[in-house]
């Protein structure tokens, strides 16, 4: 029986606001650690961890077996048959907490870096930990109790940042960052499943068809994941092979700054969306209205942020990290395009998972991944800036195009439909652009602060316009952010 609108709109916008509180506590917090850990570590450190990161997400990110995701959409799921995906996790978990211990030596040499040797089994354990923490997140989510999702968020972000700024100031180096993401993966597992406790019941392990079913789906989300992956981190690969840790931490950290605004604002409707979109996932009509607004929603909010980003980057990493990261604000200019991108593409993987179409982001991220390796590789021909260039190019050339098939295939949403409910952000937000980088292009050079009293012109311009054209939409989210 399909849930009512209404009961459906009350648990969004209720999840919405736990989530949008989580992400805004979230973000203060992880750029506060960007920028003090800036300051103590050097570009080396955050190249190193960059590397090591690489194949420890790898692992979290199949850790799993896609049975998170089974656990949010799933009609029913029965105690046997949750002991039994529980059990499938953490013996996959473990596996490959094992074999990211024997891969040190391989990475080591691949990345032509003999600490690697010594960090990398440490950090295995933090696969065993991400498993866990994915499926008491899943349940959580399941049950729509975001407000719970969010404390446990926010306090392992406190408990990271604390360990990582203590052992930055005690000088140790690299073993800073490692701590962090330690804590994190804790003391999120821990609040997880200590909040989770009353929803789970834990009987004989059931082997039947509905486990078969629910492990399909899993093995089709784990290739997605994988190959979502590499295609996320396969300029880190290069980068590091050829370029080394030092360009490595210079590009990581910009990445890593471009997505910060992304992945704090995609999951406060995505993480809602997921379980709202599994109930009404016959409805097309419904979630054609319901996807839009989501997407309307993420792009008014991150649009600004990264319209910023693009015309201040320079005074933007002066400001947050200091001079010794000064390479990186033209890095940051060009990937903060890929924010643009992502804001209005990302949200795409809800509807997958709501209709169960996990093959389809299979084949998707395939063409993702050899696009995003052929243009990285191209690019790395010419610096760190090459390799942010073809990153950008493949994304919005190629595969921003491709997901107006993939809506089509899953909800009937033509190029039209599309393009008319974001054709006026995509307007506001372009204007202001063209208008700088022409001025830009009558003088000779940009000081540092003049781009922010640009950025700011441009900001206003912006939203002067989307107040012009976007009213209804200004309003319903500044209601929603604020409604009981």
């Amino acid at each position: 029986m399909t849930a009512s609108a209404d009961s459906l709109t009350s648990k969004a916008a209720a999840g919405g606001r736990w989530t949008a509180i989580s992400a805004m506590a979230s973000i203060v917090i992880q750029f506060a650690q960007l920028a003090i850990l800036g300051r103590l570590l050097s570009p080396d450190d955050f190249g190193l961890m960059a590397m090591m990161m690489v194949v420890i997400g790898l692992a979290s990110t199949l850790a799993d077996f896609g049975i998170s995701n089974h656990i949010v959409r799933a009609k029913s799921l029965a105690g046997g048959q949750f002991t039994g995906l529980l059990l499938i996790s953490f013996g996959c978990s473990g596996l490959l907490a094992s074999a990211v211990v024997a891969s040190a030596t391989w990475v080591s040499a691949y990345f032509k870096t003999p600490l690697l040797l010594e960090l990398l089994p440490v950090l295995g354990a933090l696969v065993v930990l991400s498993a866990a923490s994915q499926i008491g997140t899943a349940l959580l989510q399941r049950a729509m109790r975001f407000r719970e999702l969010a404390l446990a968020e926010l306090i392992s972000g406190l408990a990271g940042l604390f360990a990582g700024v203590f052992c930055a100031f005690a000088e140790l180096g690299i073993w800073s960052l490692i701590a962090a993401q330690f804590t994190v993966a804790v003391f999120k597992s821990a609040f997880c499943w200590g909040c989770s406790r009353d929803l789970v019941r834990f009987q004989r392990p059931v082997w039947g068809a509905d486990l078969a079913a629910a492990l399909r789906f899993g093995a089709f989300q784990t290739g997605e994941r994988l190959l979502n992956f590499a295609g996320w981190n396969v300029d880190k690969v290069i980068i590091g092979r050829m370029l080394g840790e030092g360009s490595l931490g210079i590009y990581s950290v910009a990445y890593q700054l471009v997505l910060r605004p992304f992945s704090i604002l995609n999951p406060i409707f995505t993480r809602v969306a997921l379980p709202v979109f599994a109930s009404i996932q016959d409805d097309d009509q419904r979630l054609q209205r319901g996807y839009l607004q989501m997407v309307r929603t993420i792009a008014l909010l991150s649009f600004p942020i990264y319209l910023v980003m693009m015309l201040a980057a320079d005074s933007l990493i002066f400001i947050l990290l200091g001079p010794q990261w000064k390479d990186a604000g033209p890095v940051l200019q060009v990937l903060s395009i890929l924010g643009f991108v992502f804001s209005l593409c990302n949200p795409i993987g809800s509807l997958l998972l709501a209709k169960g179409r996990a093959d389809l982001g299979f084949y998707y991220n395939v063409v993702a991944l050899l696009a995003y390796a052929v243009a990285i590789y191209i690019g790395s021909g010419f610096g760190v800036i090459g390799v942010a260039i073809g990153f950008v190019a493949a994304a919005a050339c190629l595969l921003f195009p491709l997901e107006f098939l993939l809506r089509w295939m899953l909800i009937r949403m033509s190029v039209v439909e599309y393009l008319r409910a974001l054709g006026p952000l995509l307007a506001a937000v372009s204007m202001p652009i063209i208008l700088v980088f022409m001025y830009r292009s009558f003088t000779l050079s940009v000081s540092r602060g003049a781009d922010l009293v640009e950025a700011s012109i441009a900001l206003a311009v912006f939203l002067a316009v989307v107040w012009l054209t976007e009213r209804g939409l200004v309003r319903g989210t500044v209601q929603l952010i604020y409604s009981r």
